[in-house]
């Protein structure tokens, strides 16, 4: 049995790296007050990358919240002082901002990026700006960022290479003239 040529894409496929795993939590509320923020947890390991929007909702009318998003981390207790927030956005995910921003009336959401860098319950704070009240959407994605990298032992690799170079004499084969 001879090795084709077309055999070697299928060889080096078998050796590409996992797709890193993603998950999303989504969160909705109602800020209703001036004083009333809402906290929400989310269970992230070290050196998971995060991305999490704070968008106002429609209420039907408009979009009156101006949101604030606080994170902050499971060594972090102070939830009840944004000013000792991990991670803080205030009007950073507008239309403006990014493509697929939200505006909230006359504001922009908010939103925060990082690499998990303690494992445990982060807790993302939403709030309003002000006195703004309003509906609200938080979304959180994380991505685990380890990578298995695949290796061979001994005999694999000389598997491999004894595969790319029967792959190469039959290349050569066929460009010699008969």
């Amino acid at each position: 049995m001879r090795l084709r040529l077309a055999c070697l894409p299928l060889a080096l496929a078998a050796l590409a790296l996992p797709a890193a795993h993603a998950q999303q939590s989504v969160f909705t509320g109602t800020i209703a007050s001036a004083d009333q923020f809402d906290l929400h947890t989310v269970f992230l390991v070290t050196g998971q990358q995060v991305g999490a929007s704070l968008v106002c909702d429609f209420d039907g009318v408009s979009r009156p919240l101006d949101p604030v998003l606080s994170v902050f981390r499971p060594s972090n207790p102070n939830t009840d002082d944004v000013l000792l927030a991990d991670y803080y956005n205030d009007d950073g995910f507008g239309a403006d901002d990014f493509p697929w921003g939200v505006d909230c009336d006359a504001f922009d959401s908010s939103y925060v990026t990082f690499t998990a860098d303690e494992t445990g319950d982060y807790t993302f704070r939403a709030d309003g700006f002000g006195s703004s009240t309003g509906p609200y959407i938080l979304t959180v994605d994380r991505v685990d960022t380890w990578v298995s990298i695949p290796t061979l032992d001994e005999l694999g690799f000389a598997a491999l290479a004894a595969a790319l170079a029967a792959a190469a004499l039959v290349s050569l084969h066929r460009r010699r003239p008969t």
